[in-house]
């Protein structure tokens, strides 16, 4: 059964050490910056797939904002534990029943 867990972030970091954008990069639109910082997470999530480990961040409304692929579980818990410390809950095991991954993390 893959892995699947959520970790509610309960804070707000003064500067995230790490960002995630929408759009492209200033190297492929001719040295402008257009993309836009997308807003701080309020729950992550990891996700085992055939591809790999990738870890998720949502915000509270469970719009995706940002993700990253790993190689494994605990890779991916210690990018999160990086980006948030002391901000990242435990983590909670995702029933295999459960759809919505987002909305299961956010209220429970």
């Amino acid at each position: 059964m893959p892995v699947r867990m959520t970790a509610k972030i309960t804070g707000r970091l003064a500067e995230p050490k790490v960002k995630h954008y929408r759009g492209l990069p200033p190297e492929l639109t001719g040295g402008q910056d257009l993309r836009e910082q997308m807003e701080a997470p309020a729950l992550v999530a990891i996700e085992e797939k055939p591809d790999g480990v990738f870890l998720f961040r949502f915000t509270a409304n469970g719009e995706v904002v940002g993700d990253t692929w790993h190689m494994n579980v605990e890779e991916a818990q210690q990018q999160a534990r990086f980006e948030f410390g002391e901000l990242l809950s435990e983590w909670k095991a995702v029933p295999p029943d459960v759809h919505d991954v987002a909305a299961f993390g956010l209220r429970n």
